[in-house]
């Protein structure tokens, strides 16, 4: 079998960026960029050897996946990266306006409000702004970059990460790299515990001038604050956090079964293992 450099699909999340940044010392994974959408997409067209996932990302793909232990991206507090705009009153909503690309904050959403306000809405799919996807429903859920830059100009919302915690006790866990069984190495596998640990000192240390560019730019103070809500690490309590997310999902109707949480464990001869690709094109 042969060794070939990994074809990494890493988020863009501001949030996510000293995960990311801590990974790049490897030189064995070749790193592309996209949304957890896209790079769901891109690993299950097998055009991505690892890819960063949402966990309804990983439920869909049933016994596809295993997950690469030691590294996840979780809010440990409400830090407005995910965030339910409403008009009116919270028991008033009967329609969301979502970007389709979000489902795992779609089913935050539907399990927060179910959950804690009685309240059961549709979903209406609206590619584009906070104004334009309130003119379409009675509220409207933002995501990551796009809900920290309408944080200051609408303050009618809710912060849908602190309502997780409040209901659960467990953090928010937001993604995490996921792969097919036996492609990574004992080291490459390592590689993602390692760099966990080395985020949460990065993130302390982290400056506006560290992001990749085409980020959204924050004051260094507000950037602190922000990284400072996050979590870099996969250990138990965020595989229990991943378990009760899927449970109330399923719960809810939005999954027709709970997965087992499987882990990726380094194939027997300790080489990766050989997985069929299609031509990588990009």
């Amino acid at each position: 079998m042969s060794h070939h450099v990994k074809r990494l699909g890493t988020p863009t999340d501001v949030a996510c960026q000293p995960l990311v940044h801590a990974l790049r010392g490897q030189s064995r994974f070749d790193f592309e960029p996209g949304s957890t959408a896209e790079n769901a997409l891109l690993l299950r067209s097998r055009s991505l050897d690892v890819s960063f996932i949402s966990p309804i990302e990983y439920a869909k793909e049933g016994t596809d996946y295993v997950i690469v232990p030691g590294a996840a991206l979780s809010s440990l507090e409400g830090a407005d990266t995910i965030t339910l705009h409403f008009r009116a009153g919270l028991r008033g909503i009967r329609t969301i306006a979502v970007d389709p690309a979000s489902a795992a904050e779609v089913v935050l959403a539907m399990i927060v409000l179910q959950e804690e306000f009685d309240v059961r809405p549709s979903i209406v799919p609206v590619a584009g702004g906070l104004d334009l996807m309130l003119g379409r429903a009675d509220a409207a859920l933002l995501v990551g970059n796009a809900s920290l830059q309408e944080t200051l100009r609408h303050t009618n919302r809710l912060d849908l990460v602190d309502h997780w915690i409040d209901l659960t006790g467990l953090p928010y866990v937001c993604g995490f790299w996921c792969s097919r069984r036996d492609v990574l190495t004992r080291e490459e596998l390592a590689a993602f515990g390692d760099a966990a640990d080395r985020a949460s000192a990065l993130a302390a240390a982290y400056t506006p001038s560290m992001l990749d560019p085409g980020l959204p730019t924050l004051p260094a103070a507000d950037l602190q604050t922000l990284l400072a809500a996050f979590g870099y690490a996969f250990s138990p309590t965020e595989q229990e956090a991943v378990e009760q997310f899927l449970r109330y999902a399923f719960y809810h109707g939005m999954l027709p079964d709970v997965p087992e949480i499987r882990l990726s464990t380094p194939p027997e001869d300790d080489s990766p293992g050989f997985v069929e690709s299609e031509p990588h094109n990009r």
